[in-house]
């Protein structure tokens, strides 16, 4: 406890003198949790919540996300798509710079864009993120090796605030697509001056956004002194109801006791009890975005489409826990999804129809759980459904994060409860977990029709005929029994102030600042 103690009093101490340096701001320090280091803050690379959360920022690209995870404008004044949906042409604001908080300062152009393209693409970065990209003209190809001239990539900057970018075929998602990490700007000049250690020290990260990397402490082998602080890009502007700090403290021993000792300023809820308890004294956000269900993985004996039809039309879920309402979709109500209601398009999706029986055959089948859910009750009711309507059995597993996560990488499992949670504000963002090739796509599920139906809807340039494919490819998956819907959750962000320039993304669950 000395040790933890003498921690914060030296951490605050450093945060009461930043704020004494600029008296005549209306400055405080923001302060959360994130659950681990994060491996990289090269934007480019960077694969985990815990990265974007400091990328969101400390970068900034050409929209970004606002309240609810709706797009807006980032480093554009505007921007202007072609008839045909292909070429993109936007116009960069001017007086946006870099800043390392030391030496480095220069002003972010259409340049930058194109460099972090073409790093991004490029086959010595390795980014597993290239993939998103592909729609670019040419990306591909370069990213393959099979072009190896760089200027052939469908990016370019017109002049110094003027970006174009070509894509293959229209793509309705083009815009949130460019609100994520991998198409942050990069600049040319501070990325070789770190001579390979970009994103992997506060020293080696140059911000053009409000926030740069001030300090980034973390030892593997110690519970305390991990954290990073992020402080004013002063080069830029911002408002100065803005904090001064951000101080993002790495999987804190006891996040809750933190945050009743205003240690934090906000907390996510974990459980019915405690999210009962803190609805006493403080108050919250509410947000329905996360979607619980059960995978099946089709690799091993659930490769039969009959055996999860089967149980998909013996369960039904009941929840003994309020956060819990059952849901028998894939994409939340709160999901934005062209014009009006996307309930009322998609209709009842509760259609899947067993035709075949045999599933009770099948022996020494395992379920795998995260722990700590609340759900362990529910699926424990649907276990004996399924013994008793059609004679299956099978074990449970709840497993901590990282054996969970483990499990369900390597695929040593039959089937999964696992929780959608799109990074942004689309279908897509849920649907593609499915696609062939995607590292989320557990059940390993593949279909040529559900990769064109999600196909049409990223081409089409119509927001409601991208609707209803979304609404063919969700009823597409829950007719072949890979996913089976069970709950949606509601997640609660507790405070004791709400800060009025802190803007909360319940997609990606990433603060990031406003103005």
């Amino acid at each position: 406890m000395k040790k933890r103690f003498l921690f914060l009093f030296l951490l605050f101490g450093f945060i009461i003198n930043i704020a004494s340096c600029n008296s005549t701001d209306k400055a405080y320090p923001f302060k959360y949790a994130i659950t681990g280091n994060p491996k990289t803050l090269d934007p480019q690379c960077a694969l985990n919540d815990n990265s974007d959360a400091v990328i969101h920022t400390v970068f900034q690209g050409l929209f970004t996300f606002g309240e609810n995870g709706e797009i807006e404008n980032g480093m554009i004044d505007s921007f202007h798509i072609s008839e045909d949906g292909t070429i993109w042409t936007f116009n960069i604001k001017p007086g946006i710079y870099w800043s390392d908080g030391d030496e480095f300062s220069a002003e972010c152009t259409a340049e930058d864009f194109v460099f972090g393209f073409q790093r991004l693409f490029r086959p010595a970065t390795k980014s597993e993120c290239a993939a998103d990209y592909f729609i670019i003209k040419n990306s591909e190809a370069v990213n393959s090796g099979a072009v190896s001239d760089i200027s052939l990539l469908g990016v370019r900057a017109i002049d110094k605030y003027t970006l174009e970018i070509v894509l293959n075929e229209p793509c309705s998602d083009f815009m949130s697509l460019l609100a994520l990490p991998p198409a942050m700007p990069c600049n040319q000049e501070f990325f070789e001056s770190t001579q390979g250690r970009y994103g992997l020290a506060a020293d080696c990260v140059a911000s053009n956004n409000g926030y740069y990397v001030h300090t980034w402490n973390y030892d593997k082998w110690s519970d305390e002194g991990n954290y990073i602080i992020l402080r004013r890009n002063t080069l830029n502007q911002y408002s100065a109801d803005s904090p001064y700090t951000i101080n993002l403290f790495i999987d804190p021993v006891n996040e809750r006791k933190d945050f009743d000792e205003e240690i934090l300023n906000v907390y996510k809820g974990k459980d019915y009890k405690e999210i009962t308890e803190l609805h006493r004294t403080y108050k919250s956000d509410e947000y329905e975005t996360a979607v619980w269900g059960l995978i099946f993985n089709t690799k091993g004996n659930f490769s039969s489409h009959n055996y999860r039809l089967e149980l998909s039309a013996a369960t039904e879920f009941t929840a003994s826990d309020e956060r819990y309402k059952a849901f028998n979709g894939i994409i939340p109500y709160s999901v934005i999804t062209g014009q009006g209601s996307y309930r009322d398009i998609v209709g009842d999706l509760n259609s899947v129809i067993s035709s075949a029986k045999g599933v009770g055959t099948l022996s020494g089948m395992r379920m795998i759980m995260p722990s700590g859910t609340g759900l362990r009750t529910d699926i424990g009711k649907i276990l004996q459904k399924w013994q008793s309507e059609c004679g299956f059995y099978c074990s449970i597993s709840e497993l901590d994060s990282s054996e969970y996560t483990s499990a369900l990488e390597n695929g040593d499992f039959d089937i999964a409860l696992v929780k959608l949670t799109g990074e942004y504000n689309s279908p897509y963002a849920y649907l593609n977990d499915f696609l062939t090739g995607n590292s989320a796509n557990y059940g390993n599920y593949e279909n040529q029709k559900y990769s064109h139906i999600i196909n049409s809807a990223l081409s089409s340039n119509d927001s409601t005929a991208s609707s209803v494919y979304y609404k063919e490819a969700e009823q597409l998956l829950i007719d072949s029994g890979i996913f089976v819907p069970l709950c949606i959750e509601t997640e609660y962000v507790f405070y004791k102030e709400k800060l009025e320039t802190i803007c909360y993304n319940p997609f990606s669950g990433v603060y990031s600042i406003k103005g």
